[in-house]
């Protein structure tokens, strides 16, 4: 006999329950009670959810763009290129007019305007089209390596709480008695 050991949960709370009964023989490390751990299981499940989708965004930064991703905006590039060319061959044949006074100003204007903001667009499209081959900077993958270090953290933290509202035998010997009940406030 070692003599009589009082053990207790971590932290205050409501008992959700005694598992065991008096006179029972246990081992160390055996599950004894449980507090409600229900806020603090809540707490890690959204911690691993949101671990777990940091995990898929650092994948596709690590991964890059799909083909079919690339190949969208391969498309979107040169149908922007196309209409600018287009515009750009208008506001050339709308120029002529205007110069022979066929066409009023505003409308040369206005067609030599387009053509910009056409050229522009199709500049943007191949800017993103070649940010999109080039692949994910480094900062960025380094970021989401961090926010993922991070979570992963947070979930330690939530699953310690959890662990906190658990009672476990702290070594070999025999339950004499417990003066709680599920329902109880510890």
């Amino acid at each position: 006999w070692e003599g009589e050991v009082r053990v207790a949960a971590k932290e205050a709370g409501w008992v959700a329950g005694i598992l065991v009964r008096e006179g029972q023989a246990v081992r160390t490390g055996d599950l004894l009670a449980l507090l409600d751990e229900g806020q603090q299981a809540a707490g890690a499940e959204g911690a691993r959810a949101e671990g777990a989708e940091l995990e898929a965004v650092l994948e596709r930064a690590l991964q890059g763009a799909t083909a079919e991703e690339l190949a969208q905006v391969r498309a979107e590039r040169d149908a922007a290129a196309a209409r600018a060319a287009r515009a750009r061959s208008d506001a050339g044949r709308v120029s002529l007019l205007m110069a022979d006074g066929l066409v009023a100003r505003a409308d040369g204007e206005r067609a030599l305007k387009d053509a910009e903001a056409e050229t522009a667009g199709a500049a943007a499209l191949q800017a993103r089209y070649q940010a999109i081959v080039r692949g994910s900077r480094v900062e960025d993958i380094a970021a989401a390596r961090r926010r993922l270090e991070a979570a992963r953290a947070r979930l330690r933290g939530a699953e310690a709480a959890v662990a906190r509202r658990a009672v476990t035998s702290p070594l070999d010997g025999m339950v004499l008695w417990s003066r709680y009940r599920p329902g109880e406030f510890y």
